[in-house]
């Protein structure tokens, strides 16, 4: 029998559906909040530092069913899949990555094809 510890909680009465998580080299835990259409960025002992996204499409910086995050090897950027929106994110410079030009499904992208939009 294996026995788990809890040895705390974070985002309790904050987040309403979290879905995706990471950490930054600093410690960070980043948490994506797939029903508040929302990014979370937590200190390691739970304190809430930072949170962005709002829900929508019509403006890069709206999210519609984030399901997961990550940060890029430098450190410098959470990237977020963007489900609903058909696209993968990176909210701190407002730059939509890779978004499909094919799919209008409201079930989500079922293309392959994506396209690289510039930094």
């Amino acid at each position: 029998m294996v026995c788990v510890v809890l040895l705390f909680r974070i985002g309790t009465g904050k987040l309403l559906g979290p879905k995706g998580v990471c950490c930054d080299s600093n410690g960070r835990i980043i948490v994506v909040d797939n029903r508040g259409s929302a990014v979370y960025v937590f200190q390691s002992n739970g304190r809430i530092i930072h949170k962005f996204g709002s829900r929508g499409s019509s403006d890069p910086r709206h999210l519609a069913g984030p399901h997961f995050c990550a940060v890029t090897p430098l450190g410098r950027d959470v990237v977020v899949t963007d489900f609903h929106n058909h696209c993968v994110k990176v909210p701190d410079t407002l730059t939509i990555l890779y978004s499909c030009n094919k799919c209008s499904s409201s079930v989500g992208c079922q293309c392959t094809v994506m396209s690289l939009n510039k930094i």
